[in-house]
């Protein structure tokens, strides 16, 4: 997965107070190309700040303040967020996480956020060896997934209690399964039943809620599953060609078994 870079661009109007007790930390905002400004007082209050950052990938945060202090960069996981209700959880990395502010102010020294598979928030503690520490958040997700809406010709199945959301998807992907829905319904009047999608951010899915698998996609909204086992072999071969006429990928999985169903990739 390819990083976009980003700059900061000085609008020439910082102002350097004398006072070095409280500490000020910026991070980059926009993406290469465009450019941003920023006035950063040592005298502030701190500001709480909010990256996003895609599952699997890195967002850049720069710490600036009194020469000499050492800073501890401490990460974690807030339970209940980006579709998981469970606790515990990866919550990535920062690197360094910890160094001393080398030189006079501003240093701008560069911690690099390495975000896991699994979405969700992510509290960043900076904790500086004298005065108060400074607290931001990483909000760890796959941007612009929707909501699956049920319909009479589309039931919405497998909520359960760690995972209660698991039917977000692109919207070309939640389109393209009402136009199967429809088909279907209209040949059988028979709804299909969508089973897990994506999750609320998206990333990893642990349908047990233990961080690990068994799905190894469901993660950017593109894929999803459909109960086959209430089709007969006539209606599952209409499902399976009408289904090859909008998905990339169709495949019926577990065939034969309690757990058999479709599964579609955008």
């Amino acid at each position: 997965m390819t990083v976009s870079k980003q700059s900061w661009v000085d609008d020439g109007h910082c102002d350097l107070p004398q006072d070095l007790t409280a500490r000020s930390r910026k991070r980059k905002v926009r993406q290469h190309g465009d450019t941003s400004s920023y006035k950063t007082l040592l005298a502030q209050p701190f500001t709480t700040e909010t990256q996003i950052c895609r599952p699997g990938t890195s967002c850049d945060w720069f710490v600036r303040g009194k020469e000499g202090d050492t800073v501890n960069v401490i990460l974690t996981r807030e339970a209940n967020s980006g579709g998981h209700q469970h606790t515990g959880g990866p919550i990535g990395s920062a690197s360094p996480s910890q160094f001393m502010l080398t030189g006079p102010y501003p240093q701008n020294k560069k911690v690099i956020y390495r975000a896991p598979a699994a979405c969700g928030i992510i509290k960043i503690v900076w904790k500086f060896s004298s005065g108060a520490p400074d607290t931001d958040y990483v909000h760890i997700k796959v941007e612009g997934l929707e909501a699956l809406s049920g319909s009479k010709s589309l039931i919405l199945i497998g909520a359960t209690s760690r995972h209660p959301d698991n039917h977000y998807g692109t919207s070309q992907m939640n389109t393209q399964l009402h136009s199967l829905a429809d088909k279907f319904f209209a040949k059988f009047s028979m709804p299909i039943a969508v089973n897990d999608m994506s999750l609320v951010w998206g990333g990893l899915f642990d349908i047990d809620g233990t961080w690990g698998g068994p799905h190894q996609t469901h993660r950017e909204g593109r894929h999803a599953d459909v109960r086959s086992q209430t089709m007969d072999d006539i209606q599952k071969e209409f499902f399976r060609v009408e289904a090859e006429k909008l998905f990339s990928g169709v495949m019926l999985e577990f065939a034969g078994q309690t757990n058999e169903h479709w599964h579609l990739t955008q």
